[in-house]
């Protein structure tokens, strides 16, 4: 009887280290990607990581198998070596397969770039929001669900809900901040309308579907069907104003310099308009080869969002002339872009936010936020970042700098 029990307690004991050790091992392999979380080192291979936690419970397993004195002393590989050696190389195997498995699915995931995780404020949105406009101390996200802004003048990292605006107003397309603080101005399906700063109704200033809007210190310009018109701020009435024919619908456009030249993103190329007197005049036209979405303009570069066709980047000379520097296309679909600096980040849907280095005449990976969620459009103000994620809905704000 004694000697049965003095078999039985090691054998337990065995047992219970086997499980804690198992428990230990899976415990680690299941939390988070410390250094790609911090930005810091290189993700370790998880091949790596998991032949080694194979092996460390295949000699878990034969450790407890010999100190549990139940081996029955026959058969073709019941020595301590034998099984020794056959657990080691079959838990190293395994292990490999799995993390080998798990490399594979992270390389579809995050498409060969490092994992980024900035460090986010949210806000909750309605509706299905497509645009945004952000200007010191306030920013709007605007869709079906009218348009919705927040103050930015509190704490760093504040999203302060204010009153939404033109929740009636129905297929917005597009909204630009003027210089005063909370007037907007919308590009929608039903016409131009342009919001006071104050609780009073909107005021339509163009009937006919807009496809896009953008604002300078006196004038709000539009685009309305294939025209690119001046409208004055002040406007009480709808009209049809000066402006100029661009061709087809308008995805896109950016007012620079206070107005002495706008950049038209249409079909398949860049249109640079200048003024005229009250109306407009072509200037420059760059083909891009692909079908633009939307566009940023910073300094004397312009990047354009192509879809499928990625990213195109381009320079301006000392004359003001456009041209093509580097393209990029390591997203599935890019939806819109926003420069800071040196930096380029790239809405890309489901995959989230790319963040690039620009070049003189190349652009790298940087990493990708896949925690962005459902990335279709940014604004980028004041050192912060903007993202909508359609996904949930929501508004993200990310520091430009991370």
């Amino acid at each position: 009887m004694s000697s049965a029990l003095h078999l039985t307690k090691p054998a337990n004991r065995f047992r219970r280290r086997g499980v804690a050790l198992v428990a230990l091992v899976t415990a680690i392999a299941a939390g988070p990607d410390l250094s790609a979380a911090q930005g810091g080192t290189k993700r370790i291979p998880r091949r790596v990581v998991f032949t080694l936690i194979g092996s460390a419970i295949g000699g878990g397993a034969a450790a407890l198998y010999n100190a549990s004195g139940e081996s029955p002393g026959y058969g073709t590989c019941s020595s301590a070596q034998c099984v020794g050696t056959v657990s080691l190389v079959a838990g190293s195997m395994v292990g490999y397969l799995v993390g080998r498995e798990l490399d594979h699915l992270h390389e579809l995931r995050f498409r060969g770039s490092r994992p980024l995780e900035p460090p986010m404020t949210t806000a909750s949105l309605t509706g299905e929001p497509g645009a945004l406009s952000a200007r010191s101390g306030i920013v709007v996200a605007a869709g079906s669900g009218g348009v919705q802004p927040f103050s930015t003048t509190g704490a760093r990292d504040a999203l302060a809900p204010l009153p939404r605006r033109a929740a009636r107003v129905r297929g917005i397309f597009d909204v630009a901040l003027t210089g005063d603080d909370r007037a907007v101005a919308i590009a929608s399906l039903s016409g131009v309308y342009r919001y006071a700063a104050d609780s009073a109704p909107g005021t339509l200033v163009r009937e006919g579907s807009s496809s896009a809007v953008g604002v300078s210190t006196t004038t709000l310009y539009a685009a309305v069907g294939g025209r690119v018109e001046r409208i004055p701020l002040t406007a009480d009435s709808a009209a049809v104003w000066p402006g100029t024919t661009v061709g087809s619908a308008v995805a896109d456009l950016a007012v620079i310099d206070d107005g002495r030249a706008i950049w038209v993103l249409v079909d398949s190329a860049l249109v640079l308009l200048r003024p005229d007197g009250d109306s407009l005049v072509t200037a420059q036209r760059v083909s891009l080869g692909s079908v633009g979405r939307r566009l940023d303009v910073a300094g004397q570069r312009i990047a354009v969002a192509l879809g499928e066709g990625g990213v195109v980047l381009l320079g301006l000379n000392a004359d003001g002339v456009a041209s093509e520097r580097a393209r990029w296309n390591g997203a599935r679909f890019a939806y819109d872009v926003s420069l800071v600096g040196s930096r380029l980040f790239v809405a890309a849907g489901v995959d989230g936010v790319y963040l690039l280095e620009v070049g003189a005449t190349d652009v790298s990976v940087v990493g990708l936020a896949r925690g962005l969620g459902f990335a279709v459009a940014l604004a980028s103000v004041d050192g912060v970042t903007y993202v909508i994620d359609r996904a949930v809905p929501r508004l993200i704000r990310i520091p430009s700098t991370f």
